[in-house]
């Protein structure tokens, strides 16, 4: 699990590591996450207004809200466990890769 005060955080990048939690809602400055290849069950990005890129494949994530992430312009979330993918609030989406998924609408 990553803690603590990061709000003046642009960039992380924690891929690879042993994280199962991941809570960034405190970044509101975060432009860039990628937290792939880790075994995440919880992610929260609620309120990182800034953010444009993510990268969360490769994780046994079963969901990901990214509905008050109006400013996403690519999603990476391959090869997870998502059943559904809310992108209604994500109109500046561009780039999304959400193949190896058991997405069922």
């Amino acid at each position: 699990m990553i803690t603590g005060i990061m709000i003046n955080l642009n960039y992380l990048d924690c891929a690879f590591n042993n994280i199962d939690t991941l809570d960034v809602s405190a970044c509101s400055k975060l432009t860039t996450l990628s937290c792939g290849n880790n075994p995440l069950i919880s992610l929260n990005v609620a309120g990182c207004d800034s953010l444009q890129s993510m990268y969360a494949n490769f994780t046994p994530l079963t969901a990901i809200n990214v509905s008050n992430n109006g400013n996403l312009i690519s999603l990476y979330v391959q090869n997870n466990q998502l059943s559904s993918l809310d992108l209604s609030g994500n109109l500046k989406l561009r780039t999304l890769l959400s193949v190896y998924n058991p997405l069922t609408n």
